[in-house]
């Protein structure tokens, strides 16, 4: 195994610690619905956003940056801006099927 190939089995494992978050195709996708359940706050840009998971999705995806008081999130959202995570990151209103 590679270097880089370890260090993206270790972004794998700390993002299946998290149930907002999950990595697929390149890309880390966050649902803002679990991201609330599990008591994690997202601000885009550093204000608090609009009610409502569809609204706060949208406000996310177009934010430069969006803060949590959640270290693991925060570092997975650091780690989508680089070439590692060629994708980005996806803001979905729900990460799961409802």
């Amino acid at each position: 195994m590679t270097p880089r190939e370890r260090l993206l089995a270790d972004i794998r494992r700390l993002a299946d610690e998290l149930p907002c978050v999950g990595i697929a195709d390149g890309r880390l996708k966050v649902g803002v619905h679990e991201a609330r359940l599990a008591g994690l706050e997202l601000e885009p840009d550093g204000r608090p956003g609009p009610e409502g998971d569809a609204a706060m999705a949208e406000a996310c995806s177009k934010a430069s940056t969006v803060r949590t008081g959640d270290g693991r999130l925060a570092l997975l959202l650091e780690l989508a801006r680089t070439d590692l995570l060629p994708g980005g990151v996806g803001w979905l209103e729900r990460l799961r099927g409802a």
